[in-house]
């Protein structure tokens, strides 16, 4: 996981990155979920998803993205995760 510095800023803006790979040669079948947790004090407002993805948000915890289409050996998909902090950050 990577985020645009700075990450915590009382009612600033966060941003963070969350890649999921298939370190494997053979397709990754089936339903696929990314299941992430803010720390306390973020509220997540966006969810850039890959074609195909599905994710809760305005979110509660956890942070859920979805899909049913395979993910190909040695292949990866990113998703960008935006929000809001509160000022209990």
């Amino acid at each position: 996981m990577t985020h645009s510095a700075p990450f915590f800023a009382a009612r600033g803006q966060f941003s963070y990155t969350v890649v999921v790979s298939n370190g494997g040669q053979a397709p990754a079948n089936g339903f696929i979920t990314l299941t992430t947790f803010l720390p306390a004090g973020l509220v997540q407002t966006r969810a850039l998803a890959p074609g195909g993805w599905t994710c809760n948000f305005p979110a509660p915890q956890p942070v859920r993205c979805t899909n049913n289409v395979p993910l190909a050996g040695g292949s990866s998909v990113a998703f960008q995760m935006e929000g809001t902090v509160s000022e209990q950050a």
